[in-house]
């Protein structure tokens, strides 16, 4: 199929530009449809294309079976077949929700899932051994270890932009894949086949990987990408050809404004419980966030001195290194690297979660262009330069890689956002041990943007304060007591890992602070009616852009504590130590960085967990701390309810002597011990009949020495 890949990504923050036939994000408009408190993921028939877009991808094959087999296995509500079968979804704009009917009077056994090419999945329904079970308490204990002090530093308005589900392409490049081993056996180079198709200007992306290399070609002259590509792909030597996608900064609007900080401003920061957090440490400038967006404004306070250690701007295949290259002309991008470690406790501007952590600025995003600047739809990066951009992150040294950009699953004509440029340099920088953060999207959908959607990758919702207070040019004075709630712009899913502070105004004039993220903008924007003066210069936004680099500067505070930590276990002590505000849309929580903090620092986390946030896992014990789990659908666990309430239905048939736990492993290693929460069936159960010493297991904290038996 020809279908040419290539997709515009926008970084992801909330402008109020209600003008762009998509609508705004705000007060739940945004054009991906409602997001009110609660909302679960639409059920209708997806919008999908076939998954075969290319010979280099894989699209995932889901395997269903049952106990006993013959059960109907519905998708999104309609019947496609019985188990035992295959079903490989396509990439779709709402997820597919598969269920498993069993034969007798139990509720159907669901599975979700966005397709996202990440390899094979077993779903299997255990009829005989369907149990429900329930936490029935989780005891306290005190905190071992004292906190440190608190170390706090004591505009401009821009609402999220959705991308509209537009999926746009760069008509002057091509991205190819060449099978290195091919080459060498033809005894040609990659300069010999682009040259005989007219091509003048090309560069590598990238490493080579697994024998493939990948080179962003410019179209030459005269031809267009469709022909260059066909051309290219009648040689044996070449896997692949795609266009790069595009992908786009979430922002527009901006209203100058000049607030004096105050702590109303930085509310985000109270919410996540940066002050306990910084007590446990403080950052390290060994350990650097990449943020790779729009660029930075150098010249504001809180980047000088040593805090951006590498500053590099890649455009259309061209890298320029140096400050002066990445000099923001947007401001989004500097915006998110305030948020993430702007200069703290220096007596200027803003607080950042990060507080001593450096930063390198990858600036992708080209010069805005009058009239319409960045509010122009077709503002975008190409997906290319974001992959080059990551490979030199990874070279450099990062650590954290912030990408508050993106774009959907599928666009409004049916093509798919997903990029294998940008899939494999994500993938190569998780396998280097680089931890990878992205914005979820703007567009209140219940799937998730590329790339957040891709495994492995931290993916980051926005979380707003409810403080009572509707479109008034008032703050209330700000109150733990407010409730949260997911923004009603934010996308949600299967796959989203954890949500943030991102904001949620009901448009550019809402005046109240508290609806928004405060922090570091640029002096330099090219829109003259967007940019803002003095140093700092102050900018009120909102948007999963914005609710990202909180969780990239708390990755890169856990990593300041012990380097060591693989992406995985940073993943993983984020969404298990988020505190549940009882939204579906939540992922794992809202995060909450004094219990991370405490679960990589290895100490007793200042609060009990909550239901939200333990697995249940059915296990073989075997006298060890490290779980044999046996589950097949879940085999990290099934979800725990706010209420406390889970469900093990997939046990495989040859199970005995098996019990159910339930399991918060505070500190991500896999392993049931000190710092965590654990609670088991007293007794052993069969596969055979559901185990009904499951409903009322009580939890507490796991004591040195601690094996399963």
């Amino acid at each position: 199929m020809n279908n040419p890949r290539n997709m515009y990504v926008r970084a992801i923050g909330f402008a109020l530009l209600c003008a762009l036939p998509a609508g705004c994000g705000g007060g739940g408009s945004a054009s991906g449809g409602g997001g009110g408190g609660g909302t679960t993921p639409p059920t209708a028939a997806p919008t999908t294309q076939s998954c075969a877009i290319s010979s280099s991808i894989t699209c995932s094959v889901l395997t269903f079976s049952s106990n006993p087999q013959g059960l109907a296995v519905k998708l999104n509500g309609s019947s496609v077949g019985v188990t035992p079968m295959n079903s490989t979804p396509a990439f779709a704009t709402v997820v597919n929700s598969y269920s498993i009917t069993p034969s007798n009077s139990a509720a159907a056994f669901t599975y979700a899932f966005e397709q996202t090419d990440n390899g094979p999945h077993t779903i299997f329904y255990n009829q005989s051994a369907d149990t429900t079970g329930s936490i029935a308490s989780i005891s306290t204990s005190s905190v071992a270890r004292a906190e440190g002090s608190s170390r706090l530093v004591a505009g401009l308005r821009r609402p999220a932009l959705a991308s509209a589900h537009r999926t746009e392409y760069d008509a002057a490049h091509v991205l190819v894949s060449y099978r290195a081993s091919a080459l060498q056996s033809s005894g040609k180079m990659v300069s010999d086949l682009e040259r005989g198709a007219g091509v003048t200007q090309a560069l590598t992306i990238g490493p080579s990987q697994n024998g493939v290399i990948t080179r962003l070609l410019a179209v030459p002259a005269g031809q267009s990408a469709s022909t260059l590509m066909g051309s290219l792909r009648a040689n044996a030597a070449v896997i692949e050809t795609h266009q790069p996608h595009m992908r786009f900064a979430f922002g527009s609007s901006v209203t100058p404004n000049d607030p004096l900080f105050t702590m109303q401003d930085q509310w985000d920061m109270y919410r996540i419980g940066m002050p306990n957090a910084w007590g446990y440490t403080t950052g390290s400038a060994s350990v650097a966030i990449a943020v790779i967006d729009t660029g930075l404004d150098v010249t504001q306070g809180d980047f000088g001195g040593s805090k951006v250690t590498f500053a590099e701007k890649v455009l259309g295949g061209v890298t320029t290194v140096g400050t002066s290259a990445v000099q923001d002309l947007d401001g989004h991008g500097t915006n998110v690297a305030g948020i993430a470690a702007a200069s703290t406790n220096n007596a200027f501007g803003f607080a950042g979660v990060g507080f001593n952590t450096s930063l390198q600025a990858y600036r992708i995003f080209p010069d805005p262009v009058a009239p319409l600047y960045s509010q122009d739809p077709g503002y975008g990066t190409s997906t290319a330069d974001e992959a080059q951009a990551i490979y030199d992150a990874v070279k450099n040294g990062v650590k954290v890689i912030n990408l508050s950009l993106g774009a959907p699953p599928v666009d409004s004509q049916g093509n798919t956002g997903f990029d294998q440029t940008e899939y494999t340099a994500v993938e190569y920088a998780i396998a280097q041990g680089v931890v990878v953060v992205a914005a979820a999207g703007n567009e209140a959908a219940g799937v998730l943007d590329f790339p957040a959607a891709y495994q492995g990758v931290i993916s980051v919702g926005a979380s707003s304060l409810n403080d009572g207070n509707g479109n008034a040019n008032v703050t209330p004075t700000y109150s733990a007591s407010f409730p949260d709630t997911v923004a009603s712009y934010s996308d949600y899913g299967p796959g989203l890992s954890v949500v943030a502070p991102g904001g949620d105004p009901t448009g550019a004039s809402d005046g109240d602070l508290l609806h928004w993220i405060t922090n570091t903008y640029s002096t330099t924007v090219a829109d003259p009616n967007q940019r803002c003066s003095g140093n700092p210069c102050l900018a009120q936004i909102a948007g999963t852009s914005q609710a990202t680099p909180h969780v990239a500067g708390a990755s890169a505070l856990m990593l300041a504590l012990n380097p060591n930590f693989s992406p995985a276990q940073i993943a993983q002590m984020l969404e298990s130590t988020a505190d549940d505000i009882s939204d579906a849309r939540q992922g794992h929580g809202r995060v909450n960085l004094s219990r991370a903090l405490a679960a990589a620092a290895g100490a007793p986390a200042p609060s009990t967990p909550t239901n939200a946030n333990f697995v249940a896992i059915a296990y073989t014990p075997n006298g060890t701390n490290k779980p044999a789990i046996i589950n097949v659908t879940y085999p990290k666990g099934a979800a725990v309810s706010s209420s406390g309430s889970f469900r093990i239905a997939d046990i495989p048939v040859s199970a005995s002597g098996y019990k159910i736990g339930v399991w918060y492993d505070a500190n991500g290693d896999g392993l049931v011990d000190a710092g965590d929460w654990f609670g088991a069936t007293s007794s052993t159960c069969s596969a055979t009949a559901p185990c009904g010493a499951a409903a009322g297991i009580t939890v507490a904290p796991v004591a040195s020495g601690f094996v399963l038996n």
